[in-house]
């Protein structure tokens, strides 16, 4: 989680999960951020003014413009960090290592194509901040429409 100097100077320095009721943070789809919280990990319901849907890009876009505390790996925002454009919040709460889901309906042997893309994703991700894993969920298309409001 980050924010600009800026956003951190008018709102004040978020010290606790609970804090991030008071700020604006800038969301993608899910309306909670999951925190860790001593070896648990909780979720964490968040709002703020700013809704992105195109993700990586349009979060960085908004939080880098001054319009709330992002929330990524480290990976993603260590750049702008080491730059000075965000500050990191909330530290002690990170999860080091998010998961990567790809949700598909193909029991048994993956197709060859579906296959590629999986080590495609493992190669491109197999970096530091990055959990290299990734998790396949079984998703039969008749809960596509409930699956795509989590993703």
């Amino acid at each position: 989680m980050a924010a600009t100097p800026d956003y951190l100077a008018r709102r004040g320095i978020p010290r606790t999960p609970e804090d991030l009721k008071q700020h604006d943070c800038v969301m993608a789809d899910a309306p909670f951020w999951m925190l860790r919280d001593g070896d648990e990990e909780r979720p964490i319901l968040v709002s703020g003014r700013s809704r992105v849907h195109s993700h990586i890009p349009g979060l960085l876009h908004a939080a880098l413009n001054d319009l709330g505390i992002v929330y990524f790996t480290e990976h993603y925002i260590r750049p702008h960090i080491d730059a000075g454009r965000l500050v990191p919040v909330l530290q002690k709460y990170w999860i080091t290592e998010m998961g990567t889901w790809l949700v598909h309906d193909y029991k048994g042997r993956l197709p060859l194509h579906i296959g590629a893309l999986v080590d495609y994703f493992r190669e491109s991700m197999a970096t530091p901040g990055f959990d290299s894993r990734i998790r396949s969920l079984i998703c039969p298309r008749s809960l596509e429409p409930e699956f795509s409001a989590l993703i």
